[in-house]
């Protein structure tokens, strides 16, 4: 039988006579030993049952179904032809119809043989033309029911302001789309068009342009009904100048970004108390804003942005992103499983036929994370990680990692008055950090649709190489890609050509074309790793400095840090020379980043293979290779897989580790600027014993394994052995042991949402839309959180109520939530290198960091106890029980009683944090 939650598995099964009687039993052990009903349960023949067993009460149901058949749709949109509908379950089939005016009036039926024999209704049923529908058959009652629907569509604004490229306008209603567009004299006379397709082949005015007055900002609506367009003049572009005490109240002017939005950096350290400032028109204080100033606090550095249309200041600190992450604790959310805030935008991926209406894979979205952050506060989480946020579109997208748009948010997420910035804002004003997940490698099935242009735009160029002839530019959509623009027709022949030539090419090489990847050799870094996932050319130029754009603007809204995805599938000289440093730029030296290596070994190493092994990637480059055209960058990535072919010339560290008992500062002069996950650790966590081993014996590869990610389970994977496809399956201690180790160990420990009450304990992890969401890892979690919660610090909280008290008094909730205490109170289980020198024990290490300000050494024990040899002497207090011991001979014994539990001694330590549980506790 299928399992449905922890109690309640069942069965779709028909009785056809095969037996005089038809009935059955359930039965436990497959040997009649233990079987339910005590008699045989009847049923009548000739009939299909869902039938659903309870295991605790061994109660049993059954519900009539009526089999699957196959049902068509035919109608005026498909000229009567056969299309299949799709069966939702519970007698329901599903199709959605655009009709288009095909044939007047508009209508459709459903058939069920594809015959007309057996056809409903009688008649044909009518709907107004031009519109799209959601149909529903039932195929018990024959009843149909029609919804109107809106189908996506995309317009795109298309004039000076963009050099003639796409820029997608916003869907406001069924008909109605707005881009707001700034004409800053880029090309004379100012001007633009609608278009349809993005090939021009459908365009708004079909011959001339709108034209429009330059330096002015236009609101630009269009009716997709009647092809209207219309223009409302906002604003005037001109000078405006920052103030403040910064700056000596002195005039610095802003930078214009566009659609009416103006930039300025500033750095408050002292200069006048307090620390303010204000936006000014003229420079002169005749036009400020606000009246009053705007108060900051002194010390800090923001990114000021002023908006001239309605006059409002926005004020973003950078450096929130900075600090040193390994302060923070991660929960990771699958953005749409995890609570849903506002049903209105729920929706099925195209090919979630297995999902009913009632659990559509777009389920949570942003305002639903919004409303449960608190909880996530509760269980003493500083950091999120959600899946990516940006524009997708794939038959099974709602997972976020089938990119169509990287620089846009899909609208799936968002809710009126709430976006995307209104969530990184909400994070933190609660005192915490967001990790936005990032994908790189690749996009959708469909490929990039800001990219694909300039690919097809390309083939529309013409060289004609006869030494000092005329050079033919043929482009018929009207705008030349890239730096083509600045070359006017008829340049001579020569070098400039050469250039013309080599974009060209870049153009024509957006996307790795690859045609076999080899899992274990170079073409993993070239080939497209999945049907949907066509492969981005991170070595083009082009390709990169687009992503880059793309995702500096959320690093811009205040991300304060990046998870990378499928990072084994693109170099790392790739990383360290572009996007490693164009994000640091942006973001700052501090801004965190850690890549997914999906190396799933045992073992450090990857088949022997540095190049697509998690250490690796932590290193800065020590060769220098030849690297600013598409083709020179190839070539080198190539060289540098090839230089990087064995382990025997790989660099090591001691970042990770105690000299003896002593913190030192870490050589960093190597380190690429981002850290990974830890998938050695991960793979070995169906035993933390085995996790721990590999660290030990591993982290001298990694440049500091002190930053390394560590968690037991994901979205992906589960340890190996676990088994890999399930979400973690082992008994409960084994949870609470992992726990222990994770959030005391180096490293920066990170939960997959659910983890806490071990939610779908067991269930396959990721099949596709082979199978309901409800029946895998990725199930809908927000049933677990109705209720709420009173938060007054990380860990703190009082006041729950509905199932979200039950949630977090789960015994696996309590234990992360005191962990988390005691990890932020200890900055050396933060922070500090380790070492297992003169430790006699399982798992058992010691952990300092030291600093101006702090000294903080601590001495853990999980499982099993330990003796520790050689330490400094002083009074080492259990974070776990209060316990003291003074240390006079460099000499400590703990005694830890049960799986899981540890003791946590801390030198000069603060005492016993938090309340006993479960698995911490005497």
């Amino acid at each position: 039988m299928t399992p449905v939650d922890t109690t309640t598995y069942e069965i779709v099964q028909s009785f056809d006579g095969e037996d005089t009687n038809a009935r059955f039993k359930i039965d436990r052990s497959g040997d009649w030993a233990e079987s339910y009903p005590a008699a045989d349960r009847v049923v009548d023949d000739h009939k299909t049952y869902r039938i659903t067993f309870d295991t605790v009460s061994k109660s049993i149901t059954t519900e009539e179904i009526l089999p699957q058949d196959t049902w068509y749709f035919r109608g005026t949109p498909n000229a009567w032809n056969t299309a299949a509908m799709t069966y939702l379950g519970a007698n329901l089939y599903e199709y959605i119809a655009t009709f288009d005016g095909e044939e007047s009036p508009a209508r459709f039926l459903i058939d069920r043989y594809g015959d007309f024999s057996e056809r409903y209704p009688a008649q044909d049923y009518p709907v107004d033309d031009y519109k799209t529908y959601r149909i529903l058959f039932n195929q018990a009652t024959k009843a149909i029911t029609t919804e109107e629907i809106w189908l996506p569509d995309t317009w795109y604004f298309r004039g000076t302001p963009n050099a003639w490229n796409m820029a997608e306008m916003t869907r406001l209603s069924a008909n109605t789309y707005e881009y707001i567009a700034t004409f800053d004299g880029e090309e004379s006379p100012a001007r633009f068009l609608i278009d349809h397709t993005g090939d021009f082949s459908e365009r708004y005015p079909a011959q001339t342009d709108v034209s429009v007055t330059d330096q002015r900002i236009y609101r630009i609506t269009f009716n997709s009904d009647t092809k209207a367009i219309t223009t409302e003049e906002l604003g005037v572009i001109e000078p405006w100048y920052f103030r403040g005490t910064s700056n000596n109240w002195n005039t610095a002017q802003m930078t214009h970004l566009g659609q009416g939005y103006y930039e300025y950096i500033a750095t408050f350290d002292g200069e006048e108390s307090p620390a303010r400032f204000l936006i000014d028109r003229y420079g002169d204080f005749s036009e400020r804003y606000p009246v009053q100033d705007y108060p900051v606090q002194d010390h800090k550095t923001y990114r000021i942005l002023f908006d001239i249309l309605t006059k409002t200041i926005t004020v973003s600190e950078l450096g929130v992103s900075g600090g040193d992450f390994r302060e923070e604790t991660i929960y990771f959310v699958m953005t749409t499983r995890f609570y849903d805030g506002d049903p209105s935008n729920n929706m099925k991926c195209w090919d979630g036929g297995l999902n009913p209406s009632t659990d559509p894979a777009w389920r949570g979205d942003f305002k639903g994370l919004i409303e449960k952050l608190d909880y996530i506060k509760a269980l003493g989480f500083s950091a999120i990680w959600i899946t990516p946020v940006v524009k997708n579109a794939s038959g099974y997208d709602y997972h976020g990692y089938h990119a169509i748009d990287h620089s846009k948010v899909d609208f799936r997420y968002e809710s009126a008055g709430v976006s995307y910035q209104t969530l990184i804002d909400e994070v933190h004003a609660r005192g915490m950090k967001l990790i936005q997940d990032i994908v790189l490698n690749h996009s959708c099935n469909y490929g990039e649709e800001n990219l694909y242009p300039l690919f097809q735009r390309s083939e529309t160029i013409n060289f004609n190489e006869t030494a000092n002839s005329a050079v033919t530019i043929d482009d018929p959509m009207g705008v030349l890609p890239l730096n083509y623009a600045s070359l006017a027709p008829n340049n001579q022949y020569g070098a400039r050509i050469d250039a013309m030539k080599e974009d060209a090419n870049d153009v024509n090489f957006i996307y790795h074309h690859e045609k076999s990847l080899q899992w274990e050799g170079y073409t993993v870094q070239t080939g497209q790793i999945a049907g949907d996932t066509v492969d981005l050319n991170t070595e083009n130029p082009v390709t990169a400095q687009y992503l880059i754009d793309a995702y500096n603007q959320y690093i811009d809204m205040g991300v304060d840090a990046f998870r990378i995805d499928t990072v084994k599938h693109i170099s790392r000289l790739t990383f360290n020379n572009t996007f490693v440093p164009a994000f640091k730029q942006r973001g700052g030296e501090d801004f965190f980043m850690f890549g997914e290596i999906a190396s799933r070994y045992r073992q450090v190493w990857n088949s022997n293979i540095p190049a697509i092994s998690t250490p690796f990637y932590t290193w800065a480059e020590t060769v220098s290779y030849p690297w600013g055209t598409r083709t020179l960058n190839e070539a080198s990535v190539y060289q540098h897989w090839q230089d990087n072919s064995t382990v025997d010339n790989e660099p090591m560290s001691n970042n990770h580790r105690l000299i003896g008992n002593d913190y030192h500062a870490p050589d960093y002069s190597l380190n690429s600027g981002m850290a990974v996950i830890d998938f050695p650790m991960h793979w070995n966590f169906q035993y933390a014993a085995d996790a721990f081993g590999v660290a030990v014996g591993g982290d001298l590869w990694y440049n500091d394994a002190t930053f390394n990610v560590t968690y037991v389970d994901s979205h992906d994977y589960a340890p190996d052995g676990a088994p890999e496809n399930q979400r973690f399956a082992q008994p409960q201690d084994s949870w609470a042991e992992n726990l222990s180790l994770m959030f005391t160990f180096r490293g920066i420990p990170c939960i997959y949402y659910g983890s806490e009450i071990e939610f779908q304990k067991g269930m396959p992890i990721d099949v596709g839309p082979n199978q309901p969401l409800s029946q895998t890892g990725r199930a809908y979690y927000g049933d677990h959180l109705q209720g709420s919660v009173s938060v007054s610090d990380f860990g703190q909280y009082s006041n729950t109520s509905g199932e979200m008290a039950v949630t977090l008094s789960h015994p696996l909730a309590q234990h992360i939530r005191r962990l988390n205490l005691i990890r932020r109170a200890v900055p050396a289980l933060q922070k500090g290198q380790y070492s297992t020198d003169g430790i006699s024990g399982g798992i058992a290490f010691k952990r300092r960091y030291t600093d101006a300000e702090t000294d903080s050494f601590v001495l853990v024990a999980i499982s099993g106890g330990a003796t520790f040899s050689g330490i400094p002497n002083g009074t080492y207090v259990d974070a776990i029980t209060g316990g003291v011991q003074n240390v006079v001979a460099g000499s400590l014994s703990a005694s830890v009683s049960g799986k899981g539990n540890m003791k946590v001694y801390v030198l000069n330590g603060p005492g016993k944090i938090g309340e006993d549980g479960t698995y911490l506790k005497p």
